[in-house]
């Protein structure tokens, strides 16, 4: 079996002089390692405890990371992050931008190809930047937030669910939810998801909540099943050179410069140089609390 291998913490730089935490895995070298495929994974909203050590994401990062380059990072704001997390959502945006340019300038990653995970709140900006990144091959949306777009985007949901409808239809995308989802309802998430063109596949698990705990590996197989069955991964090939990137919004160039990049595990072990991470919630009973503000304000239907 393939070994887990470990992050490089890294702080890439995005607009208006924000400073981003993120934390790179690469697969060792096997004959089922894709170098040349990587996954970003997003994390739910920041102002709710939101970060790159939820349970979702976590989860994703540990099952694929042997597999493919996976890449978490903290939008603005959160974290080690440095500014302020926006209302409409367009500071996230430019910050997944400027992560995917990040990772496909460095030579020593460079990959060819980009699956784009969001979870919760993370699913906005994938949505908003599935059809401008070039390589993208597949798009997954977790407990996309339907029926609070408004509030999460200050009204201005509808552009990035158009940017998902522009997405090209080869591009397969993966829309999975729970029956049970505490903000969005079966009804609201349906009209989300019949205005998404094909190529798609709609996933509602049942006695599932918007959270996952607990039911993490059920969510880690359901995209699985999913790669495989939309042979979203394409076959090896030689030789062949690699695309550009193309343009991705307003993201700045990757810094020549940046903090040296070490293993986590290095980094724990010398915690007095390094800003304590944000804790990640622990029990459903403490996201559900937190959100408490947000559920009040939002019809379910």
């Amino acid at each position: 079996m393939p070994q887990q291998p470990p992050e490089q913490l890294v702080f890439i730089p995005s607009t208006n002089n924000v400073s981003l935490e993120a934390r790179i895995g690469v697969p060792c070298t096997s004959t089922t390692a894709r170098k040349d495929i990587c996954l970003i994974l997003t994390h739910p909203y920041g102002k709710l405890g939101g970060n790159l050590q939820n349970n979702v994401v976590e989860a994703l990062r540990h099952s694929f990371s042997k597999e493919f380059i996976t890449v978490r990072f903290n939008f603005r704001g959160v974290g080690q992050s440095t500014g302020r997390g926006s209302f409409s959502g367009s500071g996230e945006v430019d910050d997944l931008a400027s992560v995917c340019k990040y990772v496909k300038a460095r030579v020593d990653l460079n990959p060819k190809y980009f699956v784009l995970v969001g979870y919760s709140y993370g699913t906005i900006p994938v949505c908003a930047l599935s059809s401008e990144l070039e390589g993208c091959i597949g798009v997954v949306a977790i407990s996309f937030p339907a029926s609070v777009m408004w509030f999460l985007t200050m009204g201005n949901g509808n552009k990035y669910i158009d940017a998902l409808r522009a997405c090209p239809q080869s591009t397969p995308k993966l829309l999975i939810m729970g029956d049970c989802d505490n903000f969005t309802g079966i009804k609201a998430f349906q009209q989300f998801a019949d205005t998404v063109p094909e190529r798609k596949k709609i996933e509602i698990v049942d006695g599932m909540d918007h959270f996952w705990f607990d039911r993490e590996d059920a969510l880690v197989e359901c995209i699985r099943k999913w790669l495989r069955s939309e042979k979203v991964v394409p076959e090896k090939t030689k030789g062949t050179p690699l695309p550009p990137l193309g343009h991705v919004r307003n993201a700045q160039p990757p810094m020549t410069t940046l903090r040296a990049a070490k293993s986590v595990d290095s980094l724990h072990a010398s915690s007095g140089n390094v800003n304590q991470v944000c804790k990640v919630s622990k029990t459903q009973s403490d996201v559900m609390e937190s959100s408490d503000t947000l559920k009040e304000s939002c019809d379910l239907s």
